[in-house]
């Protein structure tokens, strides 16, 4: 036994490193297969990756917006008006660009200002040339912002109150597209119209008509905001419409003379006066004595006239006035207001009543007003924003002739005003390409 003994040690020393050993190799053989099943986990992992990368390739492939964020117009509206000690309220619309005030829509609970910018921040940011409307309240807050909804730069056309709310009509991307928002400025329909450059739109009762000026002119007559009937006018450029007892009436300018026209509620002619050897500068009708007249702004050969029509257009009255190039009246239901101007000398302005007694008013108080941006009738008189003596004025012209004024601004640029039934006159004007100042006065 204790010859063996030296082999049993041996033997046992051997069987505890073959353990040893077994045990060493059991341990890297398991490290070693959760090797491989990390590996093959993090293959499958990015074999699924690959394999969504190329499924996303595929799908940008089919639809490139996939995933791509619609891009978002952002303003800063409601912005609030300021405190000023010369006026009511002060305000702006300043943008990034430039911007151009287009038109003024005043209605009983707010006012609305018609502009076109291609601005890229400060109060918003568009895509392209864009025509836009901003509500603002009588306390010059500007509350909202709505965008004419077209691709591509935007040419304005015309805009309007209408029934509903208000029509906005752009030239953009080969035609014509009139955006109709409720007095919210919420987009309610959209209608689009063969291409034109030039357009007017002439609200009445129950319905509107839009003249778009083409190689033949088109009207449009739009109710509930649907094309309802359209028809070609053809003679001459459209000057004036008007709605008279259950009918329409156009003005056209031709070649040798103006003709009136007369159409029913379908759009179809059915009797036209010729006048010739007169150019109609503008005409306005008038209730004289309880019946309908028109009072007309005529030029034959270089001199001016204002004549007085009866309502089947028979000549009653006219007065000569001047040589002028260009003409517009106004009427605030006593007197009409008449600007002549031309090239060669300055503006002149004539007051006058519905019997065509005239009064030159540039004689005296108003000899250095060189343009009237806008002229409404207001309580016996007339208001007028113009340029006079170089500076932006509002002048408040009596029927009796007497005049008073206020400064707006010494760098004048296009303007517009509106009077609220508060008594208030709310200014607009450019100033500077990037901003459109406001202000507000007392009446």
């Amino acid at each position: 036994m204790k010859k063996n003994a030296p082999r049993i040690i041996a033997v046992v020393l051997l069987i505890a490193i073959a353990v040893m050993l077994i045990v060493s190799e059991s341990e890297s053989l398991v490290m070693l297969f959760e090797s491989n099943g990390n590996d093959a986990e993090k293959l499958s992992n990015n074999q699924n990756n690959v394999a969504n990368a190329t499924n996303n390739g595929d799908n940008d492939s089919e639809n490139p917006t996939d995933n791509v964020p619609e891009p978002v117009l952002e303003d800063i509206y409601p912005k609030l008006s300021n405190e000023s000690n010369r006026y009511l309220f002060t305000q702006e619309v300043e943008v990034l660009g430039n911007v151009s005030l287009e038109k003024v829509i005043s209605t009983a609970g707010a006012v609305y200002l018609v502009i076109s910018s291609d601005s890229q921040g400060k109060d918003f940011n568009v895509f392209n040339k864009t025509v836009s409307v901003i509500k603002m309240t009588d306390s010059g807050t500007l509350t909202k912002i709505a965008h004419a909804s077209v691709a591509g730069d935007q040419k304005f056309i015309d805009a309007s109150l209408t029934q509903s709310g208000i029509a906005l009509v752009v030239s953009a991307g080969g035609a014509v597209h009139i955006t109709h928002f409720d007095l919210e400025l919420n987009s309610e329909n959209l209608i689009v119209l063969p291409n034109a450059q030039n357009g007017r739109i002439f609200t009445f009762s129950k319905a509107y008509i839009l003249l778009l000026e083409r190689d033949i002119n088109t009207v449009y007559y739009i109710e509930s905001e649907k094309v309802i009937k359209q028809t070609s006018i053809t003679g001459g450029k459209v000057q004036e419409i008007f709605e008279s007892n259950e009918s329409f009436v156009l003005f056209l300018n031709s070649a040798d003379g103006y003709t009136v026209t007369h159409l029913d509620l379908d759009l179809k002619s059915y009797e036209i006066i010729n006048i010739f050897g007169k150019i109609l500068l503008n005409v306005c009708p008038v209730a004289d004595k309880g019946a309908l007249s028109y009072i007309a702004v005529e030029r034959v050969g270089g001199t001016v006239w204002l004549s007085k029509y009866t309502a089947s257009y028979k000549l009653s009255y006219a007065v000569p006035l001047a040589s002028a190039d260009s003409s517009v009246a106004y009427l605030n239901g006593e007197s009409v207001l008449v600007l002549l101007e031309s090239a060669d000398r300055a503006s002149r302005l004539y007051l006058a009543n519905s019997d065509l007694d005239t009064t030159v008013v540039t004689s005296g108080a108003l000899k250095d007003v060189s343009a009237l941006h806008h002229c409404l009738p207001y309580f016996g008189g007339f208001y007028l924003l113009a340029n006079e003596n170089s500076q932006l004025t509002l002048i408040d012209l009596r029927n009796d002739g007497s005049v008073s004024r206020r400064i707006i601004s010494h760098t004048p640029r296009d303007a517009n005003f509106v009077i609220r039934q508060n008594g208030t006159v709310h200014l607009f004007y450019e100033e500077g390409g990037n901003f459109i100042k406001i202000v507000g006065v007392s009446a």
